[in-house]
């Protein structure tokens, strides 16, 4: 495996190791929020922004990437995740079932308070916010060399968690975190794979439909 390609895999791991670590230990996404913009900017020239499966599933569809490249991607970034479950474990976190949750997300086998398919609807359209932005702000040329890219990417998840009410992800890696830590039933990674997956493929389609000479 050429030299580079190991170095973007590297940061694909570390980006997402640090953003699922701060995610389960503060369940705060104000700070998975800052954690997220904190990794695009330091490792953003490594990686391109990602630390997400749903987004490499957008930079693929948008020709940024061969296949290989995104499932290789799929495994660091999955690493990541369980790599960041185990630092959670390390700080004092358990997997108890509703820990730090509303009380009516106790119980991890219910429904979101909000409603399955409000939560649904919620988890693909923030997912589908969070890929467009990264496509826009990491790969347009009409936006090349811009400093913001980080913010932009980070204030995404925090936009995201203020209108979708307990559980969300908007990435299929964090999602997975979320169930190891048992603050979400095993069954809701249907909800975060299918979600991030459509959200993906979505954004890299309206990024073709807004720039097609791009």
């Amino acid at each position: 495996m050429e030299h580079r390609l190991m170095n973007r895999l590297f940061a694909e791991f570390l980006g997402t190791f640090f953003l699922c670590t701060v995610a389960l230990a503060s369940r705060d996404m104000l700070a998975a929020a800052c954690t997220l913009a904190i990794m695009t900017w330091s490792l953003g020239y490594l990686a391109a922004g990602n630390f997400n499966p749903a987004v490499t599933v957008a930079l693929w569809l948008r020709g940024k990437m061969g296949k290989t490249e995104m499932l290789h991607c799929f495994s660091a970034q999955f690493s990541g995740a369980l790599a960041g479950y185990a630092a959670f474990r390390v700080l004092g976190g358990a997997p108890v079932p509703g820990a730090g949750l509303p009380e009516q997300l106790a119980d991890a086998t219910a429904s979101p308070p909000m409603g399955m398919v409000p939560f649904i609807f919620g988890e693909f359209l923030f997912t589908f916010l969070l890929a467009s932005t990264v496509l826009h702000v990491t790969t347009a040329r009409q936006l090349a060399g811009n400093g913001f890219f980080g913010a932009a990417i980070g204030l995404c998840l925090y936009a995201g968690s203020r209108c979708v009410y307990g559980l969300a992800a908007f990435n299929p890696a964090l999602g997975l975190g979320l169930v190891l830590a048992g603050l979400a039933p095993f069954w809701y990674l249907l909800i975060y794979f299918v979600a991030g997956a459509a959200a993906g493929a979505t954004a890299a389609t309206v990024h073709r439909l807004l720039n097609p000479n791009d």
